[in-house]
């Protein structure tokens, strides 16, 4: 009778759920569970949470409903409810299941209708991309929830079959990684990593133990814990294309590691997707504890050293994880439009301001001016956007300053196209429109005489942008993901408008497993505290900013509200079952999509650290 609670949770059996002990008729649940999905196309159970799952796999709660079982017999039926019998001792057995009439009978016309069935199933997986599982439409004006509709049935059924992530197994994965290890030993005291200095290996405790220490403002060193046998370091090598170790790791005493050359490891992993999805995931998941129990371990180490804990100001911000998004205290001087932009002038930037710039969504940005060029940059999560629009192509420049907005027309040779500049204030769209005017003026071509009801009465067929776009991936926050990955991670993402103290995510609620980036305004993170049920402010996300990684990790409760703190807050949203869609049809993503996470919430950690300790 085996005991451990394991295996895929849409088929595991009732007896397994109770741990009190299974044997061999989980496994005829399990065929129960996939003929059932074989005959039908979907699952016989599901739920918009692990516990609402287990809770109808442990009544038996599924049924046959119409149009998926209209076809099929009575007799299939009747071996499906046998092998999903709740009852362990009233489930057939596998020599029963081998004697059921059902199987025993089929005529060769009932296999040819089921195999014409499957045939079907097939070529409606095969047909159903994700841009037709997908056809949506964005509703810019409607505020809360329900600023996205999604058109695709598909993507609201629940019996969809849903991908579990890759875990990793030690036993199996481990030996698959270490061809070509070396054994290393060390003694004492002695450095493996120095905080600072690049390192491209990857480590593996062999045996003995090692300290994990952080340098603090002053100068001295704090041991933030020990690792043990079995256990893995020098992942920033892994995850970050600098390799610069953030925490120095020394023996505890005599020490034997397994080191691995982080080229030939990534090589390893490149050509093995399954294992690079569960490597890299298990990387972001260790991450994700680490991040969550930074605070109270670094306290913890401070009070055994007589130091006093630190106490965190509820009014300290989160600090903007995102450096590309430029403040006001950006030094225009500095900044070399031809360096950023890849445009041949050597002219100064004389504008450097945050806005938010809108092609077709609105994103939060920095505009550059030069005599000649408007520019502006922004990210999308780690794809950075650049666009250059030539002042000599401008045909109108309109103000409208109740919306705080600079709309701009540009025209070459018949083609047109729009852009809109918003700004935060009267000051900032004021300075930016007189700069865009004069210089727009300085540029246009003599005895033009291009007007307003030229432009709009333009035909639509001629309406071809005009405005370079390029798109990179920000390496600052990794080099995981292609600019392919991301437009395809980024094609169905959604963007949900908030009003002042709604709720974005409950603390409390079941994590929906999506991924998150403030677009415009601020957003506050509240949680209660257990001992008086008053909610405690634990920070800001600010534009630019993504949340919702470890609750997307974890698939557990969320651990914090998320509250709308502006009039106006929008939000970008990457939908989980989305990515469960993409990563059947892409294999080699999830590797890289993990890999991403996990350098993600290091860089958090890295910060939260510092932030910390100083």
């Amino acid at each position: 009778m085996l005991q451990t609670c394991c295996g895929t949770p849409s088929y595991a059996a009732p007896e397994l759920l109770l741990c009190e002990g299974y044997a061999e008729p989980v496994d005829l649940w399990a065929v129960g569970v996939i003929l059932y999905t074989l005959l039908s196309g979907c699952l016989p159970f599901f739920g918009e949470t692990h516990s609402e799952l287990f809770e109808r796999i442990l009544a038996g709660a599924y049924a046959f409903p119409d149009p998926e079982w209209t076809a099929i017999s009575a007799g299939a039926k009747s071996l499906v409810s046998a092998l999903l019998t709740a009852d362990p001792k009233k489930r057939l057995t596998a020599d029963q299941a081998l004697q059921h009439p059902w199987v025993l009978g089929a005529s060769n016309a009932n296999l040819t209708g089921l195999s014409g069935r499957m045939n079907d199933l097939v070529k409606t997986r095969r047909t159903s991309t994700l841009k037709e599982r997908y056809s949506t439409r964005v509703t810019q004006n409607v505020l809360g929830p329900n600023i996205y509709d999604a058109t695709d049935e598909d993507a609201q059924n629940p019996h969809r079959l849903h991908r579990p992530p890759l875990v990793w197994e030690d036993e199996r994965d481990w030996p698959l990684m270490s061809k070509g290890a070396t054994t290393v030993s060390f003694r004492k005291d002695e450095f493996i990593l120095k905080e600072g200095n690049v390192n491209r290996n990857f480590y593996r405790i062999k045996k003995g133990s090692v300290r994990v220490e952080k340098t603090r403002s002053e100068g001295t060193s704090v041991t933030l814990l020990t690792m043990g046998e079995g256990l893995m370091f020098g992942e920033i090598s892994m995850l970050q294309v600098s390799g610069i170790v953030s925490a120095s790791i020394r023996a505890d005493g005599d020490l034997e590691l397994y080191q691995l050359k982080a080229d030939q490891l990534k090589e390893t992993l490149d050509n093995e997707n399954e294992l690079a999805e569960r490597f890299y995931r298990e990387l972001a998941v260790k991450q994700a504890q680490r991040l969550t129990q930074a605070r109270q371990r670094i306290e913890e180490v401070l009070e055994k050293e007589g130091l006093s804990a630190i106490k965190a100001s509820a009014s300290r911000q989160i600090r903007n994880r995102n450096a590309s998004f430029a403040q006001n205290s950006v030094n225009k001087a500095t900044v070399s439009i031809s360096k950023l932009f890849g445009i041949r002038t050597d002219e100064p930037c004389i504008l450097v301001m945050p806005c938010r710039w809108k092609k077709t969504l609105l994103h939060a940005a920095t505009l550059y001016v030069s005599p000649s060029y408007i520019c502006c940059q922004y990210n999308f999560f780690a794809l950075k956007s650049k666009h250059t629009v030539p002042f000599n192509s401008i045909q109108l420049v309109e103000g409208v300053e109740k919306e705080l907005e600079v709309r701009i027309t540009c025209s070459r040779k018949a083609k047109t196209s729009k852009v809109v500049i918003q700004f935060q204030n009267k000051e900032e769209y004021r300075q930016a429109l007189d700069v865009i005017e004069a210089n727009a003026k300085d540029s246009s071509p003599k005895g033009s005489t291009a007007s307003t009801a030229n432009l709009m009465t333009a035909s639509t067929s001629q309406m071809q942008p005009v405005v370079a776009q390029s798109v990179e991936v920000d390496q600052s926050l990794s080099d995981a993901l292609t600019a392919d990955d991301w437009k395809l991670i980024l094609e169905r993402s959604k963007q949900y408008i908030f009003e002042k103290n709604q709720v974005v995510i409950r603390e409390g609620d079941q994590s929906p497993q999506n991924l998150y980036q403030m677009a415009h305004g601020k957003c506050r993170v509240e949680q209660t505290r257990p001992e008086d049920d008053t909610t405690q402010i634990l920070g800001m996300i600010s534009p630019g900013e993504t949340f919702g990684e470890i609750s997307f990790l974890q698939n557990s409760q969320i651990t914090a509200s998320v509250v709308a703190d502006d009039d106006r807050v929008e939000i970008y949203v990457i939908e989980g079952d989305y990515l469960n869609d993409l990563f059947n049809e892409h294999p080699a993503i999830p590797g890289r999509f993990y890999k991403y996470l996990a350098t993600l919430i290091a860089n958090r950690l890295h910060n939260r650290e510092i932030e910390i300790l100083s």
